[in-house]
């Protein structure tokens, strides 16, 4: 694979990262706006948030391992 289809694949990767920080920063504005309406949901917000981060974090990783495999190619 040559540099300019390797730095096109980058640019690909780093725009749909981008997308995805925008995304989850929407995601958090829209949490903390919960948690502060409903102090009384603690426990269900903690485990929404948990459950919310091991996605984010399984997606990251499948999209590493996708990365990692075009790169190889």
């Amino acid at each position: 694979m040559n540099i300019r289809a390797k730095g096109g694949r980058l640019s690909e990767t780093n725009a749909q990262l981008k997308s995805n920080v925008q995304e989850l920063r929407g995601e958090l504005n829209g949490l903390r706006a919960v948690s502060l309406g409903h102090g009384e949901c603690d426990d269900r917000l903690a485990r929404y948030n948990q459950v919310q981060a091991e996605r984010v974090m399984r997606d990251y990783h499948s999209a590493c391992g996708s990365m990692m495999t075009r790169e190889q190619a």
